[in-house]
């Protein structure tokens, strides 16, 4: 409750279940204080939580209807974010010079909308580091955004059958205004009086030995 409720310290949580009192005999609760708050979250063990959120994770997952799209492949977000932890707290937690975090590494199956897999790490821990860890069912589609930017990882999720798919904010192509050097070939396009340049990671599916292919064009 105090989590959803955004409930900051232990003399907000008791005024805010104070509030609610004669509702506590539905789930068999007496009266709440604060020693006796701070005197629970320190004797109980992390793993009681860690079990019970599993056991809410499973009996969620057995309510939830299967969500239809027009592909059967299985759809899966990989994303990760930032929270911040006060250092001297947590010294543990080194993020920058001044300041403490973690990261949450969360992979959502959109077939209930649920996490499959959720992992804290330090903060900093790369995305793609946690992504390599991940197994996926055959022929899903992944969709990662930019810090998962790693082409073996691509081509090995491209020989497993998987599709990879960036999100729209993921700007992995090169800038127009900043060609790289040594462009192969530059010619017409014959569709359009765009021109479009080659670039040396570019290959025609002819020539490239992977199926997983680096595309390397720009518009002028």
């Amino acid at each position: 409750m105090a989590q959803l409720a955004g409930r900051i310290s232990l003399r907000d949580i008791v005024e805010n279940v104070s509030a609610q009192g004669h509702l506590l005999y539905h789930l068999s609760s007496a009266k709440l204080t604060r020693s006796n708050l701070s005197r629970i979250n320190e004797d109980k063990p992390y793993a009681l939580y860690e079990a019970l959120a599993g056991k809410l994770l499973n009996r969620c997952q057995g309510m939830t209807p299967d969500h239809k799209f027009r592909f059967k492949n299985p759809l899966y977000s990989l994303e990760a974010s930032i929270i911040n932890l006060c250092l001297s707290v947590f010294p543990w937690a080194s993020f920058r010079s001044t300041k403490g975090a973690i990261k949450l590494h969360v992979g959502l199956n959109h077939d209930g909308y649920l996490p499959e897999f959720v992992t804290i790490t330090e903060g900093k821990t790369s995305d793609i580091e946690m992504g390599r860890t991940r197994a996926f069912p055959s022929d899903s589609i992944i969709v990662v955004d930019r810090g998962c930017n790693d082409y073996d990882w691509h081509n090995q999720l491209t020989e497993k059958g998987h599709i990879l798919c960036y999100t729209p904010q993921s700007q992995c192509a090169v800038p127009s205004d900043q060609p790289p050097a040594g462009f192969e070939e530059q010619r017409p396009d014959q569709r359009s009086n765009h021109q479009t340049d080659k670039h040396p990671g570019s290959k025609e599916m002819s020539e490239s030995t992977s199926p997983c292919r680096l595309p390397g064009y720009h518009y002028k």
